[in-house]
């Protein structure tokens, strides 16, 4: 039975009989999709400019209590911790574009935080159902520059 052979593994990597290494497996071919569409800028894929979510840009948009969504203290469980405003729009714009582009990937829940060990770097951690049945996660970190 031949092997099928998705998509080039990044980084790209040459074996040993001059090849390109490859993704043989769905679900990894699905993770490397999710971080390629969370790592590109919008306007970078030429085919398709509203590809990508553009992470690096929100990289010096410190997650801080001065852009916390304003709650009244009625509003607010103590236990809870409140989601910023950065928070939520890459929660929204990760969401929106997994929908769009991942159909294989549904019941996705998107988190997001400030490193609190390395400065102006961003952990996203997105849960996700692939092909409807099997839960899976996968975590990026985007450090600044």
């Amino acid at each position: 039975m031949a092997i099928i052979k998705y998509s080039p593994k990044l980084p790209i990597n040459l074996l040993e009989d001059s090849s390109i290494e490859s993704i043989t497996e769905s679900l990894e071919n699905t993770k490397q999709k999710l971080k390629t569409l969370i790592l590109t800028n919008p306007g970078e894929k030429l085919m398709d400019r509203n590809f990508g979510v553009g992470v690096r840009k929100y990289l010096f948009e410190t997650i801080r209590e001065g852009n916390y969504l304003n709650f009244s203290k009625n509003d607010v469980n103590e236990n809870v911790r409140r989601e910023s405003i950065l928070e939520i729009e890459l929660q929204n714009i990760i969401t929106r574009n997994v929908n769009n582009y991942l159909q294989e990937v549904s019941d996705v829940v998107v988190k997001v935080n400030e490193s609190t060990e390395i400065l102006n770097t961003i952990n996203i951690v997105i849960y996700y159902r692939f092909n409807g049945f099997y839960q899976d996660s996968i975590e990026i970190s985007i450090p600044g520059i």
